[in-house]
């Protein structure tokens, strides 16, 4: 069995409630490139560096793991 013990995850849920929420997340904000990517400003300051649509994307990730036979993760917070 391989097991990749360091990964990260952002849910798609979290995304979402920044995005549909956005008046109560007044000093956070969110910003998606062309590629899927997306990055964080917190207060008005320069935004995080871009983090891959993997981060987010379940089945992409699931299919990644696949074709690498990666059998399980070990799954943390980004940011």
């Amino acid at each position: 069995m391989i097991i990749d013990s360091h990964a990260h995850f952002i849910p798609p849920s979290l995304l979402a409630a920044i995005e549909d929420r956005a008046s109560e997340f007044a000093s956070l904000s969110l910003a998606h490139d062309d590629t899927g990517s997306f990055g964080f400003s917190f207060a008005g300051g320069k935004p995080t560096r871009p983090a891959s649509k993997m981060l987010s994307d379940t089945k992409g990730r699931i299919d990644w793991m696949d074709a690498n036979k990666i059998d399980l993760q070990v799954i943390g917070g980004w940011l």
